[in-house]
């Protein structure tokens, strides 16, 4: 297994070899090449969860999805283990600030700004590292397997809305640049290389897609009033859980990225504190008791609390509301949660947040 390098060899190209870094090639303000590079959306799917028609610029994503997606390595506010040997302050979290109509905080609009402006002004040196293969490290677990890093899930090019249930359907994955395919990472570091020499443009917010008996527009828009970073594109919709426990476990735990740092093995587990190895082990941790996380414990917050969605840190933690009353918007480095998540998630609780099986859904 080959160390993760990166850090060390960064900070040495940085102060020996200024002058050598890779030439990224320019970016026309108005050329064939900057048009594509910014009309190349590409949408997030992994078969239903939470962070499910997610936009991103095709390179914004590769990156975001390879680096740190705000948990590891390139991440602001992580533990020294996280970042594995990625020097302090380098930090790349551009996912969008605003996944949600239900969540959009100034801190995280800065965040964005300031992590677009510190990839800015590192990009020649970091795609230098991309193309010796040293960023992202070799060896790391892949997704899925225990202590992995990256999520599991890909970006897809094309969204086609079913015109009677709304359901969305992807076709046309971007490569990943930790592909075991030569060719595929040769293909994810060109796009990451058009990206980053057009500037790295964000998309910095989402609107949630309307969904009124006719077919969505999930196309590029960029028009959203409030822009400050980057651009805002229209979500691709994404089917809510049924309300019941098992299936907000696999979609909102499992499908939104919660799972992988509340897993015994995983780096972050010690942080994460809660088990969610499986959905039984999950609901004992949660039914009924006090959060126990760093910054929530000894608050009075209590996870799951029966008939009171409004008393529920569970529900809370996801950034329905205007403020969390401890600890971070989870999950961590993922997106929050749709805005039509929510009436499922609240009637489960209302009906006595109870371990069992089907009920009608909530649509």
């Amino acid at each position: 297994m080959r160390e993760p390098t990166f850090g060390r060899a960064l900070l040495a190209v940085g102060v020996l070899c200024g002058a050598c870094a890779t030439d990224l090639g320019e970016c026309p303000p108005f050329g064939p090449r900057d048009q594509a590079v910014r009309s190349d959306i590409v949408f997030f799917s992994n078969d239903g969860g939470t962070s499910d028609g997610i936009a991103m610029f095709a390179g914004q994503a590769i990156l975001q999805q390879s680096c740190g997606n705000g948990g590891f390595c390139h991440s602001p506010n992580i533990s020294a283990s996280a970042r594995r040997l990625a020097p302090a302050g380098l930090d790349f979290n551009v996912a969008p600030a605003c996944t949600s109509v239900t969540a959009c905080e100034e801190e995280e609009v800065e965040r964005l700004r300031q992590s677009q402006a510190t990839l800015f002004r590192w990009s020649e040196l970091s795609f230098q590292e991309i193309e010796r293969g040293t960023m992202p490290p070799a060896g790391l677990p892949d997704p899925g397997e225990p202590g992995a890093v990256f999520p599991e899930g890909r970006y897809f090019r094309t969204v086609t809305v079913d015109e009677t249930t709304g359901s969305p359907t992807y076709a046309d994955p971007i490569p990943l640049l930790y592909a075991d395919d030569p060719d595929e990472r040769a293909q994810a570091r060109s796009l990451v290389r058009d990206w980053l020499a057009c500037g790295a443009p964000v998309v910095e917010r989402l609107e949630e897609p309307v969904i009124a008996g006719e077919p969505t527009d999930v196309l590029p828009g960029t028009d959203c009033g409030n822009e400050t970073v980057g651009e805002c594109i229209v979500r691709a919709p994404v089917d809510p859980p049924d309300p019941n426990w098992q299936s907000i476990f696999e979609t909102v735990i499992v499908g939104g990225g919660c799972q992988g740092c509340h897993m015994p093995g995983n780096p972050f587990f010690e942080d994460a504190v809660i088990d969610y190895s499986d959905a039984d082990t999950a609901y004992e941790q949660m039914f009924m008791r006090p959060a126990a996380g760093n910054d929530c414990e000894g608050r009075g917050g209590t996870l799951i609390v029966p008939n009171r969605p409004e008393e529920s840190l569970f529900i809370e933690k996801f950034g329905f509301g205007d403020a969390i009353s401890c600890g971070d918007r989870m999950p961590l480095g993922g997106s929050s949660i749709p805005a039509n998540f929510l009436p499922a998630m609240e009637r489960w609780i209302e009906d006595g947040a109870l371990n069992d099986g089907p009920r009608d859904p909530v649509r």
